[in-house]
């Protein structure tokens, strides 16, 4: 991402972060990288470890839900992409997070979204607190990043912003899109639909459940959700893939792109229709597989942050 696009993203960021913060009492939503330098974040050389431990301490769920960045990880996505965090107004303390990846498929094509020539953001890794006190702060983040990307587009056209998930991680699509249906109440053209899924395969092994990709289409939200129920059965990943395919259609899925990276074989299904998200019901398929935390940062500080300043054209 050319420091152009990034510092225009900050900037829009830190605006809807602004407007959203009007509304709040106790929550606070920045951007990381667009801090002033005499906030508390900026001048803390350790904010990238604290940041690394949120990850690994606040995620215990299923393992294949989410990919919990070490510091290294951490510190690589603090310096190129946006990260969006949710923060107690009084004392500080971290209570949500997202980082809002960017990529351009020209000269390398992503096998997680093989559409030749489009510019992307992509929401990864919202995460909220464990034991929060504060509701909505996830459905705030998603909603933050769309309206976001809707003004980004004033300044870069044709960007689209996309979504992966576990498909059977009912609270995140139900997340995104009651946000999008907040958005859509504004007036603002924003509807999750899924435009394909993909596996990762190793030998024709499945190694992870099917993940679902959305993308955020510029129309109004179509209120009609179907049923999609999972069976927990003793093949589990082909049976979600199975089930996955029958709520989208099987007349619906084009020929796989497969492809090679170090997780496996990753075989991408584009849809020829968008699908609306359904209503998940997971019938315990997500069990069983927690993740635990490691207490391993391979710290490495003092490190301070990439800053961008505000402009104002952003006002």
């Amino acid at each position: 991402m050319n420091d152009e696009r990034f510092s225009t993203a900050v900037n829009v960021m830190r605006n809807v972060c602004n407007q959203i913060n009007n509304e709040s009492e106790n929550v606070e939503y920045v951007v990381l990288q667009g801090l002033n330098q005499d906030d508390a974040y900026a001048r803390d050389a350790s904010i990238i470890q604290k940041i690394t431990e949120f990850y690994d301490v606040n995620w215990q769920g299923n393992a294949d839900f989410m990919h919990i960045p070490d510091f290294e990880q951490t510190l690589y996505n603090c310096h190129n992409y946006p990260i969006i965090i949710a923060r107690d107004r009084i004392t500080k303390e971290i209570i949500g997070i997202s980082t809002i990846k960017y990529n351009e498929n020209v000269n390398c094509l992503d096998p997680y979204y093989p559409f030749l020539g489009e510019h992307y953001f992509s929401i990864t890794g919202i995460l909220t607190k464990r034991d929060n006190p504060f509701r909505g702060v996830g459905k705030k983040i998603y909603e933050i990043i769309i309206r976001s990307i809707n003004e980004y587009n004033n300044f870069y056209p044709n960007t689209s912003l996309t979504c992966v998930i576990d498909c059977r991680n009912r609270n995140s699509v139900n997340a995104i899109y009651e946000a999008s249906r907040v958005i859509n109440e504004d007036g603002i053209e924003a509807t999750p639909k899924i435009v394909g899924f993909y596996t990762v395969t190793d030998n024709n092994i499945m190694l992870e459940a099917p993940t679902i990709v959305i993308r955020i289409n510029n129309e109004l939200i179509n209120m009609q959700r179907e049923n999609l129920s999972y069976s927990n059965k003793e093949d589990l990943f082909s049976s979600l893939f199975l089930e996955l395919i029958n709520y989208v259609g099987n007349d619906n899925v084009d020929k796989p792109k497969v492809s090679y990276d170090e997780t496996g074989t990753v075989s991408y299904y584009s849809l020829f229709r968008d699908v609306s998200l359904p209503i998940i019901n997971t019938n315990g398929t997500e069990l069983g597989n927690d993740r635990v935390p490691n207490n391993d940062c391979n710290v490495q500080i003092p490190y301070m942050l990439r800053l961008v300043m505000g402009s104002n054209e952003y006002a």
